[in-house]
């Protein structure tokens, strides 16, 4: 019954954590050192309600052409630089972590990932999924000795602007997430910044535009939503 009755509790927390913005500085100090688990750039591009759109979106998915590794690479950069100077914890090193056989085992049952088609992660690293309460309870229980357990996750969305000549004006939107539970499986901070990429897309035929292209917009639109992060933890850690 106890057991259950855990289960229960950590599965609330973990709805909670996914479902509202959360800044608990107490808390984080308590944390002490945790482990970066997974950074993940989402490669399905949100294209609102146009269903010709939303179709090409789905074959940029599997397109080799359209890399978002540089903005995973960015991020991650980010997370071990910027960000961890605001934290109120330390990052388990990057290295000593991911080289390790607990980090290395958790590809192995029990753990739900995220397909890998739909993501870049940074070498490494595997596509962990946040939205599985029972994968998350199962990879908190398998590292006994970290007690904070870090997510970032952008995710992608073309913006229209306006149509000219029958060619649609666009921009590409990053929607940067950094969640961190506890040992308990409670989210201790999650937020989530925005980036807009400066260059308008010029689309004068959805099916002609090159994949490459516009995953250099979302590495553009990566940077500058990892940037905000940056500044608004540092404003955070300043308080």
């Amino acid at each position: 019954m106890k057991r259950t009755t855990g289960n229960l509790l950590l599965a609330i927390a973990l709805l909670a954590t996914v479902s509202c913005a959360t800044y608990n500085g107490k808390a984080m100090q308590s944390v002490g050192e945790a482990a970066v688990i997974s950074i993940q750039c989402n490669r399905l591009v949100d294209m609102g309600s146009d269903k010709e759109f939303e179709a090409i979106a789905k074959l940029w998915v599997k397109s080799e052409a359209f890399d978002l590794g540089l903005a995973a690479a960015r991020v991650n950069s980010d997370l071990f630089g910027a960000y961890a100077r605001s934290l109120p914890f330390k990052l388990i090193g990057e290295q000593r972590l991911l080289s390790s056989d607990t980090y290395k085992a958790i590809g192995s049952g029990g753990i739900a990932m995220i397909p890998a088609q739909q993501v870049n992660v940074p070498p490494g690293y595997f596509p962990v999924s946040l939205d599985n309460s029972k994968g998350v309870r199962e990879l908190i229980a398998r590292f006994p000795e970290v007690n904070g357990f870090v997510w970032v996750e952008v995710r992608y969305a073309l913006v229209k602007n306006s149509t000219f000549v029958g060619t649609v004006i666009a921009s590409m939107r990053a929607d940067l997430t950094l969640t961190v539970l506890d040992r308990s499986g409670r989210g201790v901070l999650r937020h989530t910044e925005t980036g807009e990429d400066p260059d308008d897309l010029r689309i004068p035929d959805i099916g002609y535009v090159k994949p490459s292209y516009v995953a250099a917009a979302a590495v553009r639109a990566t940077a500058r939503a990892s940037a905000a992060m940056a500044r608004w933890l540092e404003a955070k850690g300043a308080r």
